[in-house]
């Protein structure tokens, strides 16, 4: 496996996609495993010619895909295990599983792991108390298939899969508790939450799998509190057309939902001011560096300090005078508006990525409202 997909790493940590089918660790089979290949990674990276110390502090099945974390110190390993006791680490899945089910549910069960590695509802005496919470997503009829997001409040061996199958909705593809064969399981951890084991910031990660089976929907809205909605022609305080800007409101949220689509995490709010100038058009001016750019900079603040609010976006550091920010993972997607490649030219000043005729224009909207 070539491509490591990594989505944040520091001195302390690295996050990470496991793809389906690969081992968390490795075992007798001798297969391809993530804390072997991330040990590579780091090796190469760094030009490290001995060991590279790397901390397994939890683990997905073979089977099933999703975010990781892996500790790169020991310390780290340490503070992301102690997290892990005291449930502070926490992992939600998206499954997919047979039949209709209720819009919400929580499964609570004593599950008994078994020598032959399966797991099995039992009593209070036998097994150890396991409880999930669930929401629907969406239902497919034509396959009567439910698509569900799944919390885990314990973490037991096959928890997910057995308890949808020990209530007659196995997951999708899953050969051991339901009635598939040859098919890619419907379970895949989307979302892991942690404090950093130094800063002891809660950081946020999501992935959205792609490949089947999760193609049979369109995963949109599966985090429900954020989502982004594109737009072709913005409309605030009048087309950008008709030789009025975009709001700065709406310009710096663009901003930082480009950074966030091209994985530019941590930005510079200087970054900002500078594309306020290009989409303005400022210039050396006096009257535009004594009067307006002030005021365009004062509303620029007032929203970086409401997605600040919503916990859209995170403080890192002081970078000169305005400070550095963290994109943090509470954002979905919908899909990428499709421009007219000629349009997008008369646009440029305004959209912040013109590719092959496609345009990143996004605005974000919030579950509380914007300050006015």
């Amino acid at each position: 496996m070539n491509n490591l997909n990594v989505l944040y790493e520091d001195n302390h940590i690295i996050v990470v996609v496991k793809p389906v089918n690969i081992l968390s660790q490795s075992d007798i089979t001798n297969d391809p495993d993530m804390l072997t290949i991330i040990k590579e990674y780091l090796k190469e990276k760094y030009h490290k010619p001995g060991n590279v110390y790397l901390g397994l502090v939890h683990r997905l099945d073979r089977v099933v895909g999703g975010v990781m974390v892996f500790a790169k110190t020991s310390k780290g390993a340490s503070r992301l295990s102690d997290a892990i006791r005291n449930n502070k680490l926490e992992k939600i899945y998206l499954a997919i599983c047979h039949g209709k089910v209720d819009k919400s549910d929580t499964f609570i069960d004593y599950l008994e792991k078994k020598d032959d590695f399966s797991t099995i509802v039992t009593d209070k005496s036998h097994g150890k108390l396991s409880e999930l919470s669930y929401e629907l997503i969406d239902y497919d009829e034509k396959n009567d298939l439910s698509l569900v997001k799944v919390k885990l409040k314990t973490g037991r061996h096959h928890q997910i899969r057995v308890q949808f199958a020990s209530r007659n909705h196995p997951l999708i593809g899953d050969n051991r508790y339901g009635f598939d064969s040859n098919k890619e399981i419907g379970l895949f951890a989307y979302k892991l939450s942690f404090p950093h084991p130094i800063t002891k910031e809660i950081i946020s990660f999501t992935y959205l799998p792609k490949d089947k089976p999760f193609n049979l929907f369109e995963l949109k809205n599966v985090n429900w509190y954020w989502c982004f909605y594109f737009y072709g022609i913005i409309i605030h305080i009048g087309g950008f057309m008709d030789n009025k800007k975009i709001s700065v409101d709406e310009l710096v949220r663009m901003f930082v939902a480009n950074s966030y689509l091209n994985e530019q995490r941590i930005f510079k709010f200087s970054d900002i001011y500078k594309y306020i100038e290009r989409c303005y058009e400022l210039d050396d001016d006096s009257y535009h560096n004594e009067v307006l750019f002030p005021y365009l900079i004062h509303e620029a603040e007032e929203t970086i300090e409401d997605m600040l609010n919503n916990e859209v976006i995170s403080y890192v550091y002081p970078e000169g005078n305005y400070g550095m920010y963290r994109v943090n993972n509470k954002i979905d997607f919908l899909e990428l508006a499709k421009l007219d490649k000629e349009y997008l030219e008369d646009m440029r000043n305004v959209f912040l990525d013109i590719n092959g005729g496609k345009a990143f224009a996004m605005v974000l909207k919030t579950s509380k409202p914007r300050r006015k």
